[in-house]
């Protein structure tokens, strides 16, 4: 098993908060609290650090608003990821499942799995060659 989250916790923040409608209301919320999306049908459920709420819009939208974040992975048709809660993956024969800091497995699709892993490596690549960086 990899142990991803030492390196993917130390990302840059991003302030830029995304404004979504929640009962009619307009609620900003920082990337960086963001977990994951979660689709269910055209409603798009956000699992955040503090709580937990549904908006009426299809989680494609939000895939392309969170484009630019380059901490968000689309793992499955239902999930969107943001990696800094990742803990590990499990990579089994017949499942590839993802586990995050609050315990919570997320399965990632056999079509997905090998770009989620590339994606994965790299962003740990990037952040072992900026603390080596850093230390010279």
């Amino acid at each position: 098993m990899k142990q991803f989250n030492p390196y993917l916790s130390r990302t840059n923040q991003v302030t830029q908060n995304l404004f979504i409608l929640v009962n009619g209301n307009r609620k900003a919320i920082q990337p960086q609290d963001i977990i994951y999306l979660e689709a269910d049908i055209n409603y798009t459920i956000f699992h955040t650090r503090h709580s937990k709420f549904i908006t009426a819009f299809h989680l494609k939208f939000f895939d392309a608003a969170l484009k630019e974040h380059s901490d968000f992975i689309r793992i499955n048709k239902s999930y969107i990821l943001n990696v800094n809660y990742l803990q590990d993956l499990r990579w089994k024969k017949a499942y590839k499942e993802a586990r995050l800091i609050n315990g919570e497995r997320l399965t990632i699709s056999r079509r997905k799995a090998s770009g989620v892993k590339e994606i994965l490596y790299k962003k740990i690549n990037d952040r072992c060659c900026l603390n080596s960086r850093s230390e010279t």
